[in-house]
This record gives C-alpha cells, sequence and structure tokens, in this order.
C-alpha cells in the first residue's frame, strides 16, 4: 500500500523492489532492511520490516552481516608470586564516612 496524494493505493512488489534498488544506486544509501523500511516509509508506503527484510533477501540486496571481533578473556586468573613482594593486589573502595 502506498499513500499518493492523499489516497491510498495498493502497490505491487515489483514497484517496491523497483523503489529499494533506487535507493540502494545511491552509494551515499548502504542501508539495511531496517532502514530501508523507514526510507519506504518515509515515501508513503505501508510497509512492514518484515516484508522488506523478506524482499530484500530474495533479490540479494540485503547487507554482508557485521561479524563482531572475538575477545580475548583473561584466561588464567590465579596470581602465583615466585618471591616475597613480587606482587602486590589491592581492592579499592570508597565509603563515605560520615563524623558522628
Amino acid at each position: 500500500m502506498r499513500r499518493i496524494n492523499d489516497q491510498i493505493v495498493e502497490v505491487s512488489n515489483q514497484k517496491v523492489i523497483k523503489q529499494i534498488k533506487q535507493t540502494k544506486a545511491d552509494p551515499d544509501t548502504g542501508y539495511g532492511y531496517r532502514k530501508m523500511y523507514t526510507d519506504l516509509m518515509i515515501l508513503g508506503y505501508y510497509i512492514n520490516h518484515k516484508k522488506v527484510y523478506r524482499i530484500m533477501e530474495e533479490q540479494h540486496l540485503l547487507k554482508e552481516r557485521y561479524e563482531r571481533i572475538s575477545k580475548n578473556y583473561v584466561k588464567y586468573r590465579t596470581v602465583i608470586p615466585e618471591g616475597p613482594l613480587e606482587v602486590l593486589e589491592v581492592d579499592i573502595k570508597y565509603v563515605w564516612v560520615t563524623q558522628a
């Protein structure tokens, strides 16, 4: 569905695909399906974001998925010093003490 001059007109999927391709042709709009959904809503289309995803997936217009970089977490948490005063650990806590 699309609003044109205060009238709601039913639009085929091919016209939506054409509009998506036209939007993606601009190098400044590297939109995924969520931003494309918002762009279509601004242009007057009444369409669900799930349908936009489905259409873009069928036409191979989706962006590549973002892969998160794997993090290196601490593997060994036990500290084993080899001599005296080699490792000092202090827990600093801040507590406000009022005078009585």
